[in-house]
């Protein structure tokens, strides 16, 4: 069986995802900008995340070039190395597409590393 037809794109994300990487007590911070791409523009009605433990987030809009955009701001909050995993839901009231879903990732390394990589010097022969 083949299906032909058309798909519309109803939204952009820049970036798609969010990816932390970086030493515990870096400042790591993410914009992620999405554009309704329909006729008829949906707005966001509510934001969550599926645990929301080791970041911030908050969302704002913005009106450019006439068109409505939304800025989704996310904030490390990490304070132990490590590594983790999570998603930001942006529900909407548009009947195409009800929720939006963002990963968020982090990798987090310990101070002591940094330290160590940026303090070894070389011995002489």
């Amino acid at each position: 069986m083949k299906i032909k037809g058309r798909v519309e794109k109803v939204v952009t994300l820049t970036p798609s995802r969010v990816v932390f990487s970086g030493h515990v007590g870096d400042s790591l911070t993410q914009i992620v900008t999405i554009a309704p791409e329909t006729d008829k523009p949906f707005k966001i009605v509510d934001v969550s995340a599926m645990k929301g433990i080791d970041f911030k987030y908050e969302l704002s809009e913005n009106d450019r070039f006439d068109k409505k955009t939304y800025a989704l701001t996310v904030t490390n909050t990490r304070t132990e190395p490590g590594r983790y995993y999570d998603k930001i839901y942006l529900k909407t009231d548009s009947k195409l597409i009800k929720t939006i879903t963002i990963m968020v990732s982090g990798n987090l390394k310990p101070v002591e590393a940094q330290v160590k990589k940026s303090s070894a010097t070389p011995e002489p022969e």
